[in-house]
């Protein structure tokens, strides 16, 4: 059904026309659309031909190789050679890889196993029953008299016998993940819905979403030391500022924290603080929430807090750093004023 990453295959008859007049006439041209509600489409990642699938066989080896996803491009040739196959790329990481249960796992899966009685009761056994059944699931976080349909306006916490389970994709595996917003597919989510409601109270209304992410986003004019190459620093402050506010994008085993704040004063910091920068004026800071139709982007916060309890704050996409060439002046527009970037109170005894 399109709801997940796969191989599809074309059965094209003989009798299919050629001639286009717009395109290639030699070759079968095809076409896909969508007339209406494009938003509930997933997002498309790539399309590639001539594909196949390709699974790994143990023949004993470290146990420790399937516990990481096999990097993209690590195979490039064919273990026999094939003049008709002229070049083999792996542009995706692996999938689905699991090491083999240690003594430790076992008995921690044995313990919920008898706690939860494969049954989902409370909170902890939603939690625990989808993280063992679902390796690609990164976190799940369980919210009771709860309903969530996916956006703020449709978020109730006084929905008595309503049940919001909230997943976190894996990203340990970005094949299909936006590192700062890490989305469980639309097959997913539904195969970890139907595994619930054989489990769960018949009573209890279920709700399996993904979480509301909350962009956070700078504005600010930046001076480097002298003799700092602008370009390359102004895209490295970006990648900083992003690693910062989303750490997970790159370190997927930092933990990703539902809820919370993020004060400007210590975004502001952290790029003061960076050896690079001489100094920063003009610093703003903008709370984002898409999914909001309340939510202003273009209001200057000092402090962004997660509407919910299913958000998670993370960066935007890009932040806006203007560089302050060495012939401008330190200062910076204010509601019509001129104001300076910093005063400086000096105590001087004895003078």
């Amino acid at each position: 059904g399109l709801l997940t990453s796969g191989i599809v295959k074309f059965d094209i008859p003989r009798t299919a026309s050629t001639g286009n007049t717009r395109l290639d006439p030699n070759l079968h041209w095809i076409k896909a659309s969508l007339p209406k509600d494009s938003d509930a489409v997933c997002d498309l990642i790539d399309i590639r031909t001539q594909a196949i699938s390709a699974s790994f066989i143990d023949d004993k080896n470290d146990p420790k190789f399937l516990e990481k996803a096999l990097e993209p491009g690590t195979i490039t040739k064919l273990l026999n050679a094939d003049a008709s196959i002229k070049k083999l790329e792996q542009p995706y990481a692996s999938s689905d890889g699991k090491p083999p249960e240690k003594e430790r796992a076992f008995y921690t899966r044995v313990s919920e196993r008898l706690r939860h009685k494969n049954r989902a009761i409370n909170i902890w056994d939603y939690e625990h029953l989808i993280l063992e059944k679902f390796p690609k699931v990164y976190k799940v976080k369980c919210v009771n008299h709860t309903s969530f349909e996916g956006l703020v306006s449709n978020y109730s916490e006084t929905a008595p016998g309503h049940v919001a389970v909230v997943i976190i994709a894996n990203v340990q595996n970005k094949n299909a993940v936006d590192p700062l917003r890490p989305l469980a597919s639309l097959d997913q989510l539904s195969e970890i819905k139907a595994f619930i409601e054989e489990i769960k109270p018949p009573c209890a209304m279920l709700h399996v979403k993904n979480p509301i992410y909350e962009e956070v986003k700078v504005d600010f004019k930046v001076k480097f030391h002298k003799g700092i190459d602008a370009g390359y620093y102004l895209t490295k402050l970006r990648e900083e500022i992003r690693q910062f506010l989303s750490p997970w994008s790159t370190d997927c085993y930092s933990d990703i924290v539902f809820g919370g704040r993020i004060h400007k004063s210590v975004l502001l910091n952290f790029v003061e603080e960076r050896s690079y920068v001489d100094y920063v004026t003009c610093f703003k800071m903008y709370h984002i929430v898409k999914e909001d139709p309340n939510n202003n982007p273009t209001e200057d916060v000092d402090e962004a807090i997660a509407l919910t309890s299913v958000s998670i704050i993370g960066s935007a996409d890009d932040h806006t750093i203007i560089e302050i060439a060495a012939n401008e002046i330190d200062q910076c527009q204010c509601e019509d004023n001129v104001i300076p970037k910093r005063e400086v109170l000096l105590s001087v005894d004895n003078c």
